[in-house]
């Protein structure tokens, strides 16, 4: 019983681990590309009209630094934590497509989440852009990590 492995050696090794400055990188990274994708979908989506007739009138350049500016500060304020809390839990596996699927399904719940505040749209556009976001910078971070 005391010569079992898992008894002995307790801890098991990280297969892919990224440094604290790589991590806020990354966060910074997903904030930018969540600003991007705010920005298409309020130029694809939303007629300039509707924008117009707001009290007072705003552009498609204010409302992506508002809603993408808060999704940025979201991901730097809250997205080292849960990089962290999930790379622990993927600790054990190497597949860098299983890390980057569970980093976009993640995203893509807590900006569910969060925007399900605002009511069934806004839910889902901020889900799926926080998704995509956390997913591609998970992508993009991958050749960062040491295995």
């Amino acid at each position: 019983m005391m010569h079992d492995p898992a008894v002995v050696n307790p801890r098991q090794p990280w297969a892919v681990s990224f440094g604290v400055g790589q991590v806020f990188i990354g966060c910074l990274v997903a904030g930018a590309i969540f600003m991007a994708l705010i920005f298409i979908w309020l130029v694809a989506l939303v007629p300039p009209e509707v924008l117009a007739t707001t009290d007072p009138p705003t552009t498609v350049g204010q409302m992506t630094l508002a809603l993408g500016g808060g999704g940025g500060l979201l991901f730097v304020l809250v997205g080292p934590t849960v990089a962290f809390g999930l790379g622990w839990l993927l600790r054990g596996t190497a597949n860098q497509s299983v890390h980057v699927l569970v980093f976009a399904v993640t995203g893509a719940l807590i900006g569910a989440l969060v925007g399900s505040r605002f009511g069934p749209d806004f839910a889902s556009a901020l889900g799926s852009s926080m998704g995509a976001s956390t997913g591609l910078t998970r992508m993009i971070m991958s050749r960062y990590g040491r295995v």
